[in-house]
Parts: C-alpha cells; sequence; structure tokens
C-alpha cells in the first residue's frame, strides 16, 4: 500500500484513482480493481482500498455485482469526483486514430468502434520546438531554416517568436521576422533546422497588432491564425 511516499502526493494520488473511478463508471458503466492495478501500477489490496474509499463517499453511486466481480454504475450513479465532457472523449478516439496516443495511454475502457477521416500533417521536430520555446520564454531571437510557401527554396532567417497558435491544422510560431519586419505566423513542421540564438526584437503586446485583436485565443494557444509566412 502507499505508505512511504509524502502524505500530499498520496492525496493527490487517491484523488486520482477516485476520478479514475469516476471516469470509468460514467463512460463504461463498469470498474474493478484491475482496471485500477493496470492503469496506476498498485497493489490489488490498494485498488480495494481505493473502492471501499469511493464507496464511503459516494455510496449511492455503484453496486456490486457478485457474479461478474465487478462494479457497476447505479440507476443513480452521479459522478463526484470528475466533470463528464464529450470532447475531451471524442478528442481521445481522435488522438487513438491519429496514432498520437496508445488506448493505454488513455483512461478509455471499452472503446466503441469508431473511424476518424485523417488530416494531413507534417511532424514537428522536438529539438526545433524546444528551441523557439526557449526564444518565447527569454525572449530572444532565433535564426531558423525556413522553407516558406511563397519561396521555391528553404533559407535562413531571423524570427523573433513570441507565440504559438494551432489553426487546426498545424501549430505555428507568432513571430516578428526581421526579414520583412512584420509579424507572421510560422508554420512549426517548416522549420527543417535551428541555429544560434540572438537578442530578441518587437514588443508583441504593443506591436503586433494580431495578438493585440485576439489575446484570449493565444492564452487557449487556439488562434485562427494569419496565412503562414
Amino acid at each position: 500500500m502507499e505508505t512511504s511516499a509524502p502524505i500530499e502526493q498520496r492525496r493527490l494520488g487517491t484523488a486520482r484513482r477516485l476520478a479514475f473511478i469516476d471516469f470509468r463508471l460514467y463512460w463504461d458503466g463498469r470498474v474493478n480493481r484491475g482496471h485500477l492495478t493496470r492503469e496506476f501500477g498498485i497493489s490489488v489490496p490498494q485498488a480495494s482500498l481505493d473502492l471501499t474509499r469511493y464507496q464511503q463517499l459516494a455510496p449511492a453511486s455503484m453496486i456490486y455485482d457478485k457474479r461478474a466481480k465487478t462494479y457497476l454504475a447505479s440507476p443513480e450513479f452521479r459522478p463526484s469526483f470528475f466533470k463528464p465532457d464529450a470532447d475531451a472523449y471524442l478528442n481521445s478516439l481522435r488522438s487513438i486514430s491519429d496514432g498520437v496516443v496508445s488506448p493505454e495511454q488513455t483512461w478509455l475502457g471499452r472503446i466503441p468502434q469508431f473511424a476518424a477521416l485523417p488530416v494531413p500533417r507534417r511532424s514537428t521536430n522536438a529539438d526545433h520546438l524546444r528551441a523557439i520555446l526557449a526564444a518565447i520564454q527569454n525572449q530572444t531571437a532565433l535564426h531558423i531554416r525556413y522553407h516558406s510557401m511563397t519561396r521555391p527554396h528553404p533559407a535562413w532567417r531571423w524570427i523573433s517568436p513570441h507565440a504559438l497558435g494551432f489553426d487546426g491544422f498545424r501549430w505555428q510560431a507568432r513571430s516578428l521576422c526581421h526579414i520583412d519586419r512584420t509579424y507572421k505566423s510560422f508554420s512549426l513542421p517548416r522549420v527543417l533546422d535551428v541555429g544560434d540564438a540572438g537578442p530578441g526584437e518587437g514588443s508583441p503586446l504593443t506591436r503586433d497588432r494580431f495578438l493585440q485583436r485576439h489575446p484570449a485565443e493565444y492564452r487557449r494557444a487556439a488562434p485562427r491564425l494569419p496565412r503562414s509566412a
């Protein structure tokens, strides 16, 4: 059982497992000790304690089926430890379909038969993203080799990135382009290489008019971006 971990860590672990029980009861209508042991890597006695704890806190929400040896959502079931989100559930299915995650990396139990239209996409290099994130956090410029949609060949250029955005198909870095001296959205998959960092230029919060018009979208990292550079 969980006895050696710090108290706060144990408390958060228990809360997460109670939310998992709620999740499975809500979406699958059932949960058992095996689900908990496989998902969280805990012992069978600990899983039994978690289910008992759940029954103590939400006594009307689940009943034990002795024949199936599993807990079922009762007719009076109401989620107490997580907020149902249909979009999150469907996004998990989409992520599985796109190969972003495996079914085991989600909380989904009995996954329904489904199909999703694949979205054409180009992968983003993790080291390139890391360099762009560092430039955003440190407010520096970054030398990148970029294949623009308007030019036949890749070229090196300096940009000062200050935010990320998603247009529904690809992630982009909102940046000051040091060549054109304007703010543009650079598609991350089109960044072919990164070089040195340098002094940043521009004041995005006061000069990037698009960012001024869409501050909330950038906080959610999902704006409708202007056309990519």
